[in-house]
């Protein structure tokens, strides 16, 4: 029986929703919804387009925006209600996402009823969930690899628009490298920490043994172990939403469990035209459960 992620992020969403004036940790909802904190931060913001921090966040400013507006409460009350722990960082953080400050929303009410209720964040329902989603159609294959080398460059971070700058560097010093399997083909492994969203990422390429491994540079092995394979069409900047099929659709309507160990994402010179051109693909793959 597949996990069903929907389910999943419907639970973390009341959990929130139910504890939102507390302290809410990424580890405390991916316990409460049975999921380890990387794979649940990687599903969720898939699905939903954002991160279960940024989500709370948005909740947080909307029903303070909300109690500004409905009732007498002090600012400062109201920036310790929802986990300020000044009205100073309140006020930024309120004026970033409403483009006022909360004492001129208290003030003048009426003028910006309009602006609060076309920026708050609602909570996802079941609909928004499932439209986010989508009905794409990807049919993928299953593939066995084999264990296998990669040598290339290694970030340990959490924030994955730091990758593209990864790839920048590989592409001014992957000469250095020997034993070169393919020289049109390039891997980008992702692998978790088990610390909260962290992540290691190589970008390189993939090895016949590791040996002289260039300075600066890493060589890891990985294991045999079995993928469903997609293929993402198009530029990255749609990658979230292939990400999004995937996790969100593929994996509960098919009955699969995603495996133990990194994904990766091949990229072959010969169907990979640069991140921005409509007409490259490149292939996930996501490790299965046997």
């Amino acid at each position: 029986m597949g996990v069903d992620y929907v389910s999943k992020i419907k639970s973390a969403i009341d959990f929130i929703e139910s504890h939102i004036q507390e302290d809410i940790s990424l580890e405390g909802i991916s316990r409460h919804v049975g999921l380890s904190p990387f794979h649940f931060h990687r599903i969720f913001h898939s699905i939903l387009g954002e991160t279960i921090t940024e989500y709370t966040k948005k909740r947080r400013l909307s029903l303070a925006a909300q109690d500004l507006y409905d009732t007498d409460k002090r600012i400062i009350d109201i920036a310790f209600d929802y986990g300020y722990e000044s009205q100073e960082a309140f006020t930024r953080a309120f004026k970033k996402m409403f483009g006022i400050t909360p004492g001129a929303f208290k003030k003048h009410q009426k003028n910006y009823q309009l602006l609060y209720h076309l920026t708050k964040r609602k909570p996802f329902s079941d609909k928004n969930i499932h439209h986010l989603i989508g009905v794409n159609q990807m049919e993928p294959k299953f593939m066995k690899k084999d264990a296998y080398h990669i040598v290339g460059l290694q970030i340990h971070s959490s924030r994955a628009h730091e990758i593209p700058n990864l790839w920048d560097e590989l592409d001014r010093v992957q000469d250095q490298i020997q034993h070169r399997v393919s020289q049109t083909v390039y891997l980008g492994v992702m692998e978790p920490t088990g610390v909260n969203v962290e992540f290691n990422y190589i970008a390189g390429v993939e090895v016949k043994e590791l040996k002289d491994i260039p300075e600066k540079m890493v060589g890891k092995s990985f294991p045999a172990n079995e993928y469903v394979v997609f293929t993402h069409k198009g530029t990255t900047e749609t990658l979230q939403d292939t990400y999004q099929y995937i996790y969100g659709t593929w994996f509960p309507k098919n009955g699969y469990d995603r495996g133990d160990g990194p994904e990766f994402e091949l990229y072959d010179d010969d169907r990979f035209f640069g991140p921005m051109n409509p007409d490259s693909e490149m292939d996930i793959y996501i490790p299965l459960k046997k």
